[in-house]
């Protein structure tokens, strides 16, 4: 697969709510993940552990939706509305760009970029 059609199967699985089996599918195991410098992940394990703990806490799933998608030379860009209710009743509400950096076929860097 090139790597729109990598990018468009991994956010199908996304968007269809599978957001934990997508990130094991697509990761490379030494893949590391980062939203800002305190959080930061340096193995497919490490963030699988907290998207599994995340995901957990979450009791709706109202909506999942990709709203723009760019496709570069090795790197993607996905931008995504994430909207969820958690078991406390409250409501959490992502606008996020995910940017992956690609290689032989797998996410070796994956940063997400809130409120883009």
């Amino acid at each position: 697969m090139n790597l729109q059609q990598l990018v468009e199967a991994l956010d199908a699985q996304i968007l269809s709510g599978d957001i934990v089996g997508a990130f094991d599918k697509f990761a490379a195991e030494d893949c590391v993940t980062k939203s800002n410098a305190q959080d930061i992940t340096r193995s497919k394990a490490q963030k699988l552990e907290i998207l599994n703990w995340f995901f957990h806490n979450i009791a709706v799933t109202n909506k999942i939706e990709r709203t723009a998608l760019q496709v570069g030379d090795n790197v993607t860009e996905s931008q995504f509305v994430f909207d969820f209710v958690n078991r406390q009743g409250q409501p959490m509400v992502f606008n996020e760009v995910i940017r992956r950096t690609w290689k032989a076929g797998k996410i070796v860097e994956e940063q997400y970029l809130m409120d883009q």
